[in-house]
């Protein structure tokens, strides 16, 4: 990795989440971050999958001890320099918030969230997650058809209240409704 803070989740303000690529913290749009998942996941499998017992895996999304390798852990997470630059790229959409500026998280935090650009950004995002959890599912399964990932929330009613919104729908962009579209269920 040419950064290594290019492979940590940054959230609104700057700051880094977690540590290291083996916990959480880790960036979940960067190539490397991904490969290195889908790596580690499927010499898993392929250790269980002739086993009938193999169902799959699944990855934790509640309020405790939810690290986010997977996915961001919430909407203000993912500003920093490379995710912010891949979507300029990608998009054309570009923000003109100064690289080197010392607030540049929150103001991309501000500028993206905004009504205006919600849809698109979180809608990106969306698909590169869905993406990524399609591509750890397919290594899982090898020739399995029986094979599944999930993410899931093992939590009590106060996690429950407070992602079923997510998980529902509730007040997602269009575009993160449409990026989901029945496939694997994901966060942001």
């Amino acid at each position: 990795v040419e950064n290594r803070h290019d492979v940590r989740a940054t959230d609104a303000y700057g700051c880094e989440i977690g540590a290291g690529i083996g916990g959480g913290g880790t960036n979940p749009l960067h190539p490397v971050v991904q490969k290195f998942w889908i790596d580690l996941l499927g010499e898993m499998a392929d250790k269980l999958r002739d086993s009938p017992a193999f169902r799959g895996l699944q990855n934790r999304a509640d309020s405790w001890r939810f690290s986010g390798s997977f996915l961001f852990t919430g909407i203000e997470q993912g500003y920093d320099d490379w995710s912010v630059a891949q979507y300029e790229n990608e998009t054309g959409d570009r923000l003109g918030v100064d690289p080197k500026a010392e607030d540049r998280f929150l103001q991309r935090f501000l500028k993206l969230s905004a009504p205006d650009r919600a849809d698109r950004w979180f809608g990106w995002r969306a698909a590169r997650i869905l993406d990524f959890h399609k591509r750890i599912r397919a290594r899982l399964a090898g020739d399995r058809d029986d094979v599944i990932w999930a993410t899931v929330a093992a939590a009590g009613a106060r996690s429950r209240a407070k992602w079923r919104p997510i998980w529902a729908g509730d007040g997602q962009p269009d575009a993160v409704k449409k990026a989901l579209d029945g496939n694997v269920r994901t966060l942001w």
